[in-house]
């Protein structure tokens, strides 16, 4: 739903209609990501009954400690009854049957939006958001805290700046906003995340000058000189996801390009960058630490 090989994130409704297939199957798997949220459980368990024909199953496995009884009260709601089938390791996997009668609670759960707006550090800004993006309610902390940070070093212009893990865009589009003339291309492997990003980037008028890919890092083909990089990088990712995401951006800064990342455990963030051949610095703000590389 969020993230798939070789698709397109063309607009929000791509993303979020109805899921059309040649043949409707018996059964459908859903596997919550918590992360994200309870309304983002709740729209895939939507679109996953949607999918299977009358009088099929979905079937959904979760941790007890990780709020089974909720799932399994939702798929009640969404779907229909509900048997625990099997329990293992902490987990328990439900199979709820698919019935027809279900159609204006669908239409709620999938019409779900947000919008963020208020925003100290995006004054006059309004940012579309959903269920399935990170921070969907309202500006992260460690974004804010980039920001902030960012803005004290009163840096020169930067012809090019990449925002790696942007999300809806809400870093790219401050930098843009505070540098006029400078490119910026914004990157996520969230593909509700790039269509948000694309639809508020177009909305602002700032299509010309910030780029949307829509990427699992920096895609290897390109050749520029990014001279900036701003960084919140996923703290659920693995050790090798997130050495994969900083060895790719190496490849795109210029000599004496400088990422600036923040984190709540900014170990495995020193190390990448040091792995990378920066020199880095590092600076505490409340609830984060800010990584600050350079080279050159």
């Amino acid at each position: 739903m969020r993230e798939r090989i070789g698709a397109v994130a063309d607009t929000i409704e791509d993303q979020l209609g109805p899921i059309s297939l040649p043949r409707q199957p018996r059964a459908a798997i859903v596997w919550p990501r918590a992360h994200l949220g309870k309304d983002f459980t709740r729209r895939c368990l939507v679109r996953a009954a949607q999918s299977v024909r009358e009088g099929g199953a979905v079937w959904c496995a979760v941790r007890k400690s990780k709020g089974a009884d909720t799932v399994a009260d939702a798929m009640r709601t969404l779907i229909g009854p509900v048997d625990i089938v099997g329990r293992s390791k902490g987990y328990r996997l439900f199979r709820a049957e698919c019935t027809r009668d279900r159609t204006k609670v669908w239409a709620e759960v999938l019409g779900q939006r947000y919008t963020i707006t208020d925003e100290d550090l995006l004054p006059g800004v309004s940012l579309h958001s959903a269920p399935g993006v990170f921070s969907r309610r309202g500006l992260d902390a460690g974004t804010a805290a980039l920001m902030r940070y960012t803005a004290g070093l009163q840096l020169d212009a930067p012809k090019h700046m990449v925002d790696l893990c942007a999300g809806i865009g809400p870093l790219a589009i401050w930098a843009a906003k505070r540098w006029t003339e400078t490119k910026v291309t914004a990157v996520d492997s969230n593909l509700l995340a790039v269509s948000l990003a694309r639809r508020n980037v177009e909305e602002l008028g700032l299509s010309a000058r910030v780029d949307v890919l829509a990427s699992d890092g920096l895609p290897k083909s390109a050749a520029v000189d990014v001279e900036l990089a701003l960084v919140n990088p996923p703290t659920h990712a693995d050790a090798e996801s997130l050495t994969k995401l900083w060895t790719g951006l190496r490849k795109w800064l210029a000599p004496t390009a400088r990422v600036i990342a923040v984190a709540t455990r900014p170990g495995g963030v020193r190390d990448a960058l040091v792995g990378i051949g920066a020199k880095v610095e590092s600076t505490t703000v409340p609830g984060y630490t800010i990584v600050d590389g350079r080279w050159g």
